[in-house]
């Protein structure tokens, strides 16, 4: 796993509020829309 894919999911983790939940297919999509690659396997593996 390549440290750009890393950082941008750890940064949009870091801006769910506390109490709210954000599925790993959803951050994978988010992600995947500016890096172009990734999916919720890899969001879990982060």
């Amino acid at each position: 796993m390549d440290e750009e894919y890393l950082e941008a999911v750890l940064d949009l983790v870091d801006q769910v509020p506390p109490g709210r939940v954000m599925t790993y297919g959803t951050i994978a999509d988010v992600v995947g829309a500016g890096l172009g690659r990734g999916g919720p396997r890899q969001v879990g593996h982060v």
